[in-house]
Formats: structure tokens, sequence, C-alpha cells
């Protein structure tokens, strides 16, 4: 399959929403969405932090807000819940992995404005500096965030894994085309949609292939107990996908869920999360049958929330996930 064809079905993964309109209102418990019993904690239960109506792209959290993009503008909201706010408008379409906070800033990917620049907003809010304007026929989509640099990927325009330091021009650190990134030390990895884990020393620029994929494209990976976790798909919209690891100075992968329901977002912390956007039969999704999951180091993936719409965007933060959905268009969380 082509690029173009990967980034177009990707697009649709994460993106179509079929639902009419939601009213804003505040946290309330998810009722399309139950705790599996064999994940053991019963005390916590699926809430709804904040509906939309528009589709919801992005997540990042700091210690005060939860961070999102829709439309062409930037909200943030209270991560006890409350009133939404909006911190940057006509900032153009801030899809999925390309949005980030550090600091005073939220950082974001503008997909296609223009043909799509880098560019941060105040939190609090105000107007958008760009700070890298990628001009025609580029499509920058993941993020990550340094202290002194910012990290992002393009998917078309030669691709690569490139990166911005104040007052310096833009370089790049890698051919990929990658979906996602992720940083431990002095590391960047990405994996990208033709089929390897590349792992990049930032101090250096030395570029290790960790392991091939075949015919695997990767959603999503993160970083955690010295391995590369990662979401392998292959097929149209993810027929076959599962969740596999490679230690973070190569080897060869392990299949840790075999058989993933279109897994499309994952991140680390006390172990391996990510979300399953759910079952398709006869070409097209089977309503309510997403699920967030869980797998702490050395053990067994459970269930930890199952009957969800559409779960996208993952992260966790302080034991808590927060995750976007794209058809019931909400930001949703789960004490952990």
């Amino acid at each position: 399959m082509n690029l173009p064809m990967r980034i177009s079905l990707f697009f649709l993964l994460v993106g179509c929403s079929q639902q009419t309109s939601m009213d804003e209102a505040p946290a309330s418990q998810l009722d399309a969405g139950s705790l599996a019993p064999d994940a053991q904690r019963e005390e916590s239960v699926v809430e709804t932090l904040v509906s939309r109506d528009t589709d919801v792209y992005g997540l990042a959290v700091d210690a005060e807000f939860v961070y999102w993009a829709q439309g062409d503008s930037i909200w943030r909201v209270p991560l006890g819940g409350g009133e939404p706010a909006m911190i940057a408008s006509d900032v153009g379409a801030a899809f999925h992995g390309g949005l980030d906070v550090h600091g005073n800033s939220v950082y974001f990917a503008n997909v296609f404005d223009s043909g799509g620049y880098i560019g941060r907003a105040p939190k609090a809010g105000g107007s958008v500096e760009v700070l890298v304007d990628e001009g025609g026929g580029t499509v920058p989509w993941g993020i990550a965030l340094l202290p002194s640099r910012v990290l992002w990927t393009r998917l078309s325009g030669g691709g690569g894994l490139w990166s911005w330091q104040q007052e310096q021009e833009p370089t790049k650190l890698a051919d990929t085309f990658s979906f996602d990134i992720a940083t431990s030390g002095d590391f960047a990895f990405v994996g990208s949609t033709l089929g390897e884990i590349r792992r990049v020393a930032l101090s250096s620029g030395q570029v290790t292939d960790l392991t091939p994929l075949g015919d695997f494209s990767v959603q999503g990976l993160a970083v955690g107990d010295g391995s590369v976790y990662y979401l392998a798909c292959k097929g149209v919209q993810c027929a076959e996908g599962s969740l596999q690891n490679v230690a973070t100075n190569g080897g060869s992968p392990e299949v840790l869920r075999s058989e993933a329901s279109r897994p499309n977002s994952i991140a680390t912390s006390d172990g391996v999360y990510w979300t399953e956007s759910g079952r398709r039969e006869g070409g097209m999704p089977v309503p309510n049958t997403g699920a967030l999951w869980f797998l702490p180091y050395g053990g067994e993936a459970v269930i930890l929330a199952d009957g969800l719409a559409f779960p996208t965007r993952l992260v966790v933060a302080d034991r808590v996930a927060y995750w976007s959905d794209g058809v019931d268009r909400q930001i949703s969380t789960l004490q952990l």
C-alpha cells in the first residue's frame, strides 16, 4: 500500500464520526463504558470529563488542565472537570499525536493549513506563534517535547524525524514515516508506516534500526521498562492488530497481545496502557466494542474498560487515564 493510501486510511480510522452533536456537560459517568471484572479495580468508573459538538483530536495533560484540539482551535478544561475554555483559535487542523504541553505553552502540529506548520500558543490563551513553517507538500504529525527542542514527524514531503531549537534551522534527524514519537534519555524512537522501529541518538545523530516489522506498520509507540512497546497493524483499517515490544538496544520482537481490535494509541507508566477502537464486521465498525487495556510489566493483559464507542488518543498521568473518543466526541477518564 502506498503512503498516501496509508494516510487516508488513518484519517478515516481516527477522525470519522457520524454521531449527532452532543451538548457540553460536566463530568458524569459514561454509560457506554464498563469496568471489566478481571481488571480488579471496581472502585473506579469511567467518567466523561467533557463532551463536544465536533471531533476531538490530540490530547495533552499537565498538573492542572487537559488540552485538546477541535476544528481549528485548541481548548482546555480543569482536570476535575468544569467549563471548557478556548485558548487559541484559527490554528488549522491539529490532529491525533500532534499536540503536547511544556512550560507555559501548548505545542501542536498543524496538518493542513498552507501545507502545515509547527506552532505554539500560551496555555493561558493568546496568539499563536509559528515556530516552523513547513510550506506546501508536507504533513507534520507526531510531536514530542524536550527541554530545549521540539521533535516532530512528517508523513509526506520526504517524511522524516525533524528537530527544531531556538534560533536554529530545522534539522532532519532520520528517514521515517511515523505517526508517533517516544523519547527516553538521549534517544528518540519512531515506528515507521513502512515497517521498522528506529532509535535516534539526539546527541550524535546515529540512527539504529531495532527490528524489521515486515508487512506491519506502527500505529503508536511508547518506551518503558527497557523496551519499546508498539501497536502493530496490517491490512485495511488495521484488520490484523497486535501489541508488541522490542528491547531499546534491539533484538527480536515479542508479541504480547495478538488479535487486537484496531489498536491506535499507547502510553506507559507502571505498565503499558493502550486503546482499541473495536471490531469490524462486513467492513463496518461494530458500535461500542472499543476498550482500554493494561499490561503490567511482566504480567498479563487485562481490560480496564470496555463497551467504549471509539477510543482514540490516550494519555496516562498521575494514576489517571485520559482518552478522546472519535464517535461520542468526548474526553473520558478512569482513575487507575
